[in-house]
């Protein structure tokens, strides 16, 4: 059976772990309803900085951020809809967003919870819709499921790009084998691949993966012994890659779209008035 439970720390955090107690995410709405926490058979599949989570004025470094409506940043942080000028910094406003908790289920081999973002005046100076988002956060066996379901309340279209931003914990980005469904890719940093391999000896690496040709990429990684899966729905074009250099982390982020998509228009997607749309991200863990 699957046990549900809510403590206080800095911040309310909501936990779902299984009956031994070893695998278990912590959730915290009011952070931009991240999950601050993987954990499976007692090793951290998300690393987690901590001081920036309990910090409101910083972006959380770890966990699972939610990036809504734009992945990566606009050029000069400004889009135009309609004539009017906009601006949004980088990776949209919902990872800032406190949400709300809807609904929480446990069975015998799954738990989930469900929380909300509905627009409000503070999105609207930065994005004119009337919209909400329903992300369910779903653990069963060593499979955390994402789910979530964006709703146009306006009466326009609606364009976004929705992504994530995943910090996997790692102990040594070198022996990390990351098999990524791709034709083509596009260094953001020069020199981030060296004969086709990430450069995690520089200080800074950012690869664009585009065109794919499956739903599923994976990370082998023989120091902690185990495989992540991460599988995505097609709506997701672009996987990112980004690390820093003596950090225990590297991101690898499933994107609908690329950098500018407001601007640019490229896979940008639509919802029509009244209608919504669903898309589901996976990360399954194995052991090796």
């Amino acid at each position: 059976m699957y046990i549900y439970e809510k403590n206080s720390d800095v911040f309310e955090t909501h936990r779902l772990s299984n009956s031994k107690n070893d695998t278990f995410i912590e959730v915290v709405p009011e952070r931009g309803g991240i999950i601050a926490s993987f954990v499976v058979k007692g090793k951290s599949v998300f690393y987690l900085d901590r001081a920036t989570l309990i910090d409101p004025n910083k972006n959380i470094r770890g966990g699972n951020p939610i990036l809504f409506p734009i992945c990566s940043y606009l050029k000069n942080d400004t889009y135009s809809l309609n004539g009017h000028p906009y601006t949004m910094k980088q990776h949209g406003f919902a990872r800032n967003c406190a949400w709300n908790i809807a609904d929480v289920s446990t069975e015998e081999d799954s738990a989930s919870i469900k929380i909300e973002l509905q627009d409000n005046e503070k999105t609207y100076s930065q994005y004119p819709f009337k919209f909400k988002l329903i992300y369910e956060y779903k653990l069963s066996g060593s499979t955390l499921s994402v789910n979530a379901t964006y709703i146009n309340q306006d009466e326009q279209p609606m364009p976004f790009y929705a992504g994530y931003h995943p910090y996997f914990q790692v102990e040594d980005k070198n022996q990390l084998e990351i098999e990524i469904p791709s034709k083509t890719h596009t260094e953001s940093i020069n020199n981030s691949l060296v004969n086709n391999r990430f450069n995690f000896e520089q200080e800074e690496i950012n690869v664009f993966f585009q065109d794919l040709t499956a739903q599923s990429l994976h990370i082998t990684d023989p120091v902690q012994k185990r495989k992540i899966y991460v599988r995505f729905d097609p709506i997701y074009k672009h996987i990112v890659v980004w690390a820093l250099k003596g950090k225990n982390f590297i991101c690898v982020e499933p994107w609908m779209a690329s950098t500018d998509a407001l601007n640019t228009k490229e896979d940008l997607v639509y919802i029509q008035p009244g209608q919504e749309m669903k898309s589901q991200v996976a990360y399954e863990v194995e052991g090796l």
